[in-house]
C-alpha cells in the first residue's frame, strides 16, 4: 500500500471515530432533554414559596428513572435488588419504574438508553438534571451509586 493510500486510510479511519463520538454526544443530549421533560411535568417536592427569591434554584426529589421489561431472564433478580434499595431511599428518592412492554410510548421517548440493554436507569438530581445513565443496572451498587451521585453523596 503507498503511503498516500495509508494517509486516505488512516483519515477515514479518524472521521469515523470523530463521527462516533459525535453522535454518543447527541444521543446523551437527546435522553437528557427527554428526561427533562418528563419529570419537568412533575410536581415539585416542596411548594413554591412567594417570599423566596426567584434566582433561588428549585429544589425536587431526585428521582430513579427505571425502564425494565418482564422478557429479562434476570427481571425478577433485578426487581428484587430494587425493592431493597426503595426501601433503603423511601422518602429520599421518588422511584419510577416503567414497563417498556406496556408502555410503548417510552420506548419512543427512550429509545436511546433503552438501546442500552435493560434494565436502563436515567437518575435525576435535585435540581432535576440527569446525572447518570446506564443500560443494564442490575446490581445494588450500581443503583446506590447513581443515588448517591444525585443526592450528593458521593
Amino acid at each position: 500500500m503507498s503511503s498516500e493510500n495509508l494517509k486516505k486510510s488512516e483519515d477515514r479511519a479518524k472521521e469515523t471515530k470523530v463521527q462516533k463520538v459525535l453522535l454518543i454526544i447527541v444521543i446523551v443530549v437527546a435522553i437528557a432533554v427527554a428526561a427533562i421533560v418528563v419529570v419537568s411535568k412533575r410536581d415539585r417536592t416542596t411548594p413554591p414559596d412567594t417570599a423566596k427569591v426567584e434566582t433561588e434554584a428549585e429544589v425536587y426529589t431526585p428521582t430513579f428513572m427505571y425502564f425494565v421489561t418482564t422478557k429479562d431472564e434476570n427481571y425478577d433478580e433485578y426487581m428484587a435488588v430494587l425493592e431493597e434499595v426503595k426501601s433503603e431511599y423511601e422518602g429520599t428518592v421518588k422511584f419510577d419504574v416503567v414497563d417498556i412492554d406496556e408502555e410503548s410510548d417510552a420506548k419512543d421517548r427512550f429509545g436511546d438508553i433503552i438501546a442500552l440493554g435493560t434494565p436502563s436507569l436515567i437518575m435525576l438530581n435535585t435540581h432535576n438534571d440527569p446525572c447518570a445513565f446506564m443500560g443494564e443496572c442490575v446490581t445494588k451498587e450500581q443503583m446506590t451509586e447513581s443515588i448517591a451521585r444525585a443526592t450528593g453523596n458521593e
